[in-house]
């Protein structure tokens, strides 16, 4: 397992990394965080892969329409990514993405929440009192994987991008991976993890 003071280090230059003006190319980055799903309304510690929007996410993904065909038309090029799980794969279908145009990847998934997968916060917090209580980062949840594993695959996933030939990527996500990257361009420490609130079907435009 990776130790804090390693994250730190490879934290740090992965920052250093994106301010090299010889390495990065400047691009727009989208941010868009899920429609509301049954786990959201239902007050639990995360959803599976399968958990679903409610009527209210679905609603929700259909007005993010009019800023998906506005990206459409301001950047031709644009590739649009999502999570591997139903809710970021149906909230981008519904906001108008095509399919085919849909990159999954696992990498900006949330946190694995193992077996707590579908539990009640307040089941969670009941069996496992110090977890959120003495909160922190590199603690896995039973039989899943901690805050800091999602928050480094998520950097490596964000790090990729420039890579990419296209000037604009549109990202959708979930709560956690957003986080990562929002305090990555914004340099605020990951021990203040996660110091950005994010809504269902916000939309996050970043320079980069």
């Amino acid at each position: 397992m990776i130790t804090k003071y390693i994250f730190e280090k490879m934290y740090k230059l992965l920052f250093e990394m994106r301010n090299r003006l010889d390495y990065v190319r400047f691009m727009k980055i989208i941010l868009v965080r899920h429609g509301e799903s049954v786990a959201n309304k239902l007050h639990l510690v995360t959803g599976d892969n399968q958990t679903d929007l409610t009527d209210t996410g679905v609603l929700q993904a259909i007005q993010l329409r009019s800023v998906v065909e506005k990206a459409k038309i301001d950047f031709p090029k644009i590739v649009f990514h999502t999570s591997v799980a139903l809710r970021a794969r149906k909230t981008a279908s519904l906001a108008g993405v095509e399919i085919e145009n849909l990159r999954t990847n696992a990498r900006i998934n949330e946190t694995d929440a193992g077996i707590a997968k579908n539990w009640e916060l307040s089941k969670f917090n009941q069996v496992y009192p110090s977890f959120f209580k003495d909160f922190k980062l590199n603690q896995k949840y039973p039989q899943g994987e901690s805050h800091q594993e999602m928050i480094e695959r998520s950097l490596l996933f964000f790090e990729s991008l420039f890579q990419e030939p296209s000037s604009c990527h549109m990202i959708f996500a979930h709560g956690g991976p957003i986080n990562a990257i929002l305090h990555y361009v914004n340099d605020v420490k990951m021990a203040e993890f996660p110091a950005f609130e994010v809504s269902n079907c916000q939309v996050i435009e970043l320079n980069v």
